[in-house]
């Protein structure tokens, strides 16, 4: 038993210690967020009249910067920048459904409200979904 009591107070000793060092921290940790998000790189992949931008971070050593942009460059035809250029997905891939509950309406929300250069922005959007036929509007009984 003496040894038990013995090992107790070793692993108190430890427990302390690390409480201690966990209870330590700089004041500058508190003073300041770090930045989590690396700075980006654009990697143009078509001319200007198309332009084809995507990004890499910027904190990349070469030679693995230069390793990237040439597989992005010798597989650029697998990414897609327009809807038009995603014809024939598949919606058993994925499709979004609002379902609504037999014998229910539909909640009709408030309009939010916008600046008109967003709504412009918005609207163009919606219609070249639409065009692609990535979306379509639900239609409902009232």
């Amino acid at each position: 038993m003496a040894k038990f009591t013995h090992e107790s107070t070793e692993d108190q000793e430890e427990e302390e210690l690390q409480e201690e060092v966990l209870d330590f921290a700089p004041a500058a940790l508190d003073d300041f967020l770090l930045e989590v998000e690396d700075p980006l790189q654009e990697i143009n992949f078509r001319i200007e009249e198309d332009p084809r931008p995507t990004f890499i971070s910027a904190l990349l050593k070469e030679p693995l910067k230069s390793e990237l942009i040439a597989l992005l460059k010798e597989f650029r035809d697998c990414f897609a920048w327009h809807y038009h250029e995603m014809p024939g997905l598949d919606r058993e891939l994925m499709e979004h459904e609002l379902p609504i509950k037999e014998g229910y309406l539909p909640v009709k929300q408030a309009r939010r409200r916008m600046s008109i250069d967003t709504e412009l922005k918005v609207k163009e959007e919606i219609e070249r979904l639409l065009k692609a036929g990535f979306i379509k509007p639900a239609i409902y009984a009232d």
